[in-house]
């Protein structure tokens, strides 16, 4: 993807506060912690002001090129979704966090674990990372894979 700095720049700061709010929850769900679950809860604005800056700065990109220049508009409309994406990922993972309470629900988030679904979303995300800078579509086909396998365990867990 061929993108204007400030957008690769707040792309990967999202990328990574997802991959860690991610690893985090899979954490709280082999060993439950409030400070854990705190520390979850209390960042949950940051992936949100991520994703605004991220398209903003798309919008801006686009307004600023002049009408000689090219713009890969398609990589700009990649990182707007991405990073709704991702962001909405942070979201469950908040839900997930406020779930953890009730017992029945405690148990379905586990079975969650033992899946390895949580995995195959980590790797997807650092997936998504590595393709930031890549050009081509070898990282976008990795990432349809596995998210193909996370929809199958998602349909076989309900």
């Amino acid at each position: 993807m061929r993108l204007p700095k400030p957008v690769r720049q707040n792309l990967r700061f999202l990328v990574a506060e997802a991959s860690e709010q991610v690893g985090h929850l899979t954490s709280l769900l082999e060993s439950p912690s409030p400070t854990l679950a705190g520390k979850i809860l209390e960042r949950r604005g940051y992936p949100y002001n991520l994703k605004m800056r991220i398209h903003d700065r798309c919008v801006e990109a686009v307004r600023r090129t002049k009408a000689t220049e090219t713009i890969e508009t398609s990589s700009l409309r990649s990182a707007e979704a991405i990073s709704s994406q991702l962001e909405r990922l942070t979201d469950l993972v908040h839900e997930s966090v406020g779930q953890l309470d009730g017992q029945k629900r405690k148990r379905s988030l586990k079975a969650l674990r033992s899946t390895g679904s949580l995995d195959d979303v980590l790797k997807g995300v650092q997936l998504i990372r590595d393709g930031i800078d890549e050009p081509g579509t070898k990282t976008a086909s990795k990432i349809g894979t596995i998210a193909r396998r996370i929809s199958g365990k998602y349909d076989t867990f309900y």
